[in-house]
């Protein structure tokens, strides 16, 4: 069985994914790094030279490479897994989904602390008006772009997982703990 862990960047997959792991005690496999490490390069860099398409077939062909395995792992996955249709069921199909969720303004917080998001994570959106004049500070152009693609994203969210845990201002231990209690209960969406 694979436990999969959804949601935007900055949610805390891999944090959460890990503690996860070894409270259960099998093994975590996070989807981006593991595309990277195969690819030799960012995600970044994949988006920038061979754009986001590439980037969904490879992460599309690991996620169905990963989620076809019978062995038990929790799975990190990247926030943008959800926008292809076989990716959603595949992920159902090996085990219970979590959707990790926050709020638009504690993953910007989250996101600005973290070093490796501007280093390997692309920009989605642009944050740049028609004629090219800036749209505000950075970190407007941040939220704006997490909230707009939350829009689109957390439809697709909620019809992938199996149950939702808040993640906004909580202790990791204490998260680990909801998502044993859900798994062990059977939770439903």
């Amino acid at each position: 069985m694979i436990i999969s862990l959804i949601g935007y960047r900055g949610t805390g997959k891999t944090t959460i994914g890990q503690l996860l792991a070894h409270e259960l005690s099998i093994p975590f496999i996070d989807a981006d790094m593991l595309l990277q490490e195969r690819a030799g390069r960012t995600i970044k860099e994949i988006f920038a030279t061979n754009g986001e398409a590439t980037f969904r077939q490879l992460e599309s062909s690991l996620i169905l490479e990963l989620t076809g395995s019978r062995e038990p792992a929790i799975l990190s996955t990247g926030g943008g897994v959800v926008l292809n249709p076989f990716n959603r069921q595949a992920l159902r199909n090996a085990g219970p989904v979590v959707w990790l969720r926050a709020s638009p303004h504690v993953i910007c917080q989250r996101l600005s602390q973290d070093p490796a998001t501007a280093a390997q994570r692309p920009a989605l959106l642009t944050n740049t008006t028609p004629t090219g004049a800036s749209q505000g500070s950075p970190g407007e152009a941040m939220l704006r772009e997490v909230e707009t693609l939350l829009k689109i994203r957390e439809p697709l969210y909620l019809e992938t997982a199996t149950f939702q845990v808040e993640t906004d201002h909580r202790n990791e231990r204490d998260i680990v703990r909801e998502i044993v209690a859900s798994l062990e209960q059977g939770s439903p969406r």
